[in-house]
């Protein structure tokens, strides 16, 4: 068993050399896949496949990237914001991997959780425990989830999390957030890079949040701010960062500073788009040293795999 700390990265067909076989496959997955989406972008814009508007303020909080940007804390804040200035607010969720569950499900109800994670999935769940003052519902599609929430709740505002790439209901503002850095070898689209869209397509947001450390040099935020006036002239933008102001005992939910943190050796699981952001953190806020034990986003621990990993932490000398 390695013990030795190691340094997560991301990796991408953009930074390795590839085989001419895996670029065969490559190329038919880009074909494919970008195929796909403009044939469905093509029926929404001829108007063969209507779109659905709803009374209510509707505001999409999406991004262009596979892996994790700050959507869904960033729709969970426009949301509770809105509530606090008065509006009755409902967040869509897809409810992403969640294992089962009803086809229309709400995580929460005038500040009440509704369902666990089990049926709603981890993000939903984490949503509404958060962010009381929104009502949280689930379900795939957006447009039938808008119209249960108008008839049931009669919001004054709704709130799609990951709906930038969801065409079918009519938005009155798309939030799209963009992490730093902007590298062209991760800027490309999937599968050769992290897009999912041609960075054109930030020319139709209303808003662009960049995402990033808390204080980004400055050669990051220009090459950013270039980037945006050569795609999205015009469009407002803002930068964002991540501000941790507690850690949680899983055993008691009672917070703990994060100077508690300062010199330890922490063992750091992950299953998140972005593991490297939540490794990087950990170390900005002072861990001695950080064993990083990165999984899928949004995996299902088993008791095997943590029982595994608190072996790896002793022998490691952890002291969280």
């Amino acid at each position: 068993m390695d013990l030795a700390p190691v340094h997560w990265h991301e990796d991408s067909a953009a930074g390795r050399p590839v085989p001419p076989a895996g670029r065969l496959v490559l190329g038919l997955s880009w074909l494919l896949y970008h195929g796909a989406r403009l044939a469905k972008w093509w029926l929404y814009r001829l108007r063969i496949v209507p779109r659905v508007r709803v009374e209510a303020l509707t505001i999409s909080v999406g991004n262009l990237t596979l892996g994790g940007s700050g959507k869904t804390p960033l729709a969970g804040l426009i949301g509770q914001t809105l509530a606090d200035g008065g509006c009755r607010v409902t967040l869509l969720s897809r409810g992403y991997a969640r294992p089962g569950g009803r086809w229309i499900q709400w995580a929460s109800r005038d500040g009440r959780l509704e369902a666990g994670p089990a049926e709603v999935g981890d993000e939903a769940h984490l949503t509404a425990r958060r962010y009381p003052g929104v009502d949280v519902l689930v379900g795939k599609r957006r447009a039938v989830t808008a119209r249960f929430a108008e008839s049931e709740r009669h919001p004054d505002a709704i709130v799609l999390d990951d709906g930038f790439q969801y065409w079918r209901l009519t938005r009155d503002l798309d939030v799209v957030t963009l992490d730093l850095p902007v590298s062209p070898a991760r800027l490309r689209l999937f599968p050769f890079g992290v897009l999912r869209e041609p960075l054109s397509r930030l020319a139709q947001a209303g808003l662009v949040v960049l995402t990033g450390p808390r204080e980004p040099a400055r050669s990051m935020r220009d090459e950013a701010v270039a980037l945006l006036a050569r795609f999205a002239p015009g469009v407002p933008y803002v930068f964002a960062s991540y501000l941790p102001r507690a850690l949680r005992r899983l055993s008691t939910g009672a917070s703990v500073d994060p100077a508690h943190l300062l010199g330890r050796r922490v063992l750091a699981l992950a299953a998140l788009g972005r593991p490297d952001r939540f490794f990087e953190t950990l170390g900005a806020l002072g861990a001695g040293a950080v064993l990083p034990a990165p999984f899928q986003d949004h995996h299902r621990y088993t008791a095997r795999e943590l029982d595994h990993q608190v072996a790896r932490a002793r022998a490691w000398g952890a002291r969280m």
